[in-house]
């Protein structure tokens, strides 16, 4: 299995959806090796993709993240929204969680425990002879998003990003919280991936210009056949985050390409905390990913 979900093997089936709720690290506080000008360490802190942290220097880059003392939500998974890690191996990142301090005498969690180095996102299922096609700008559009389930049911306050690599590294946002998943494959349609905006713009002078935005991915599914539990499950913890806070949505985390292009990072469109209709009707819900 290909390392983007390497840690999904506390009994979560490989082809249902997961949810990732509730971010902890929103409300936390978080210390950068660097930061480049207009480009800060806390915009890894705000749920807005586009607002970027970005290095200030090419090299080695450490994320230091701590909660808040009276966080209580169990850190069952964390993601990296965003990074610019590329097909080149010496890109690499590990995850790290102390319960007495960053860096600390109590590790409670390394995503090196089940390998013998820090991993590359794309290495896994990159075919060589497609390296020459994953340009910059290609990747750039792709926009990966590693995550991973912790095994833990505790919140430990003091977590590490250790990222690697001879780039000038930048991220969108960092998630440490909670994850849902059903027992039942959820009915889902046909997801539009990779999406481009562009814009178009005039000049003072009346030329016009164009210029790409952000590529975007949204999934419509219906959840009328999960369990009444697990509708009432979903529900509460929807409930909790409301449409104020963005989740992360796979539909298909099989450790391969696909998962990439299945995961959003966006908010349930035009959902009211009140409205029960997604979980005990046919009427289907659609994520939209958020710039």
């Amino acid at each position: 299995m290909a390392i983007f979900f390497r840690n999904w093997f506390c009994g979560v089936d490989m082809e249902n959806i997961v949810f990732l709720l509730d971010n902890a690290a929103l409300r936390g506080l978080i210390t950068a090796s660097g930061e480049a000008s207009g480009f800060p360490d806390d915009n890894l802190l705000y749920d807005q993709r586009s607002v970027v942290w970005i290095q200030d220097a090419a090299g080695a880059a450490t994320l230091d993240v701590t909660l808040d003392a009276s966080e209580d939500v169990p850190i069952e998974a964390w993601a990296l929204i965003d990074p610019n890690l590329g097909t080149d191996s010496s890109e690499t990142l590990r995850v790290r969680a102390w319960s007495d301090a960053i860096n600390g005498s109590t590790l409670v969690y390394d995503t090196n425990d089940d390998t013998t180095s820090p991993f590359n996102i794309w290495q896994p299922f990159i075919d060589e002879s497609l390296d020459d096609l994953f340009t910059d700008d290609v990747m750039a559009r792709i926009k990966p998003c590693p995550m991973m389930l912790t095994g833990l049911t505790t919140t430990p306050k003091y977590w590490r990003f250790d990222l690697a690599g001879s780039i000038v590294h930048q991220a969108g946002v960092i998630f440490l919280g909670s994850m849902f998943q059903p027992d039942v494959t959820v009915d889902a349609s046909h997801q539009t991936v990779l999406k481009g905006r562009t814009n178009e713009k005039e000049t003072d002078g009346g030329q016009t210009y164009t210029r790409s935005a952000l590529s975007r991915k949204k999934l419509k599914f219906k959840l009328s056949n999960l369990s009444e539990l697990e509708k009432w499950e979903l529900m509460l913890r929807w409930l909790k985050v409301q449409d104020h806070e963005k989740i992360l949505v796979c539909r298909n985390p099989d450790g391969d390409i696909d998962q990439i292009m299945s995961t959003i990072y966006g908010r349930i469109k035009d959902f009211d905390a009140n409205d029960i209709n997604y979980l005990f009707s046919g009427m289907p819900a659609e994520i939209i990913e958020d710039l």
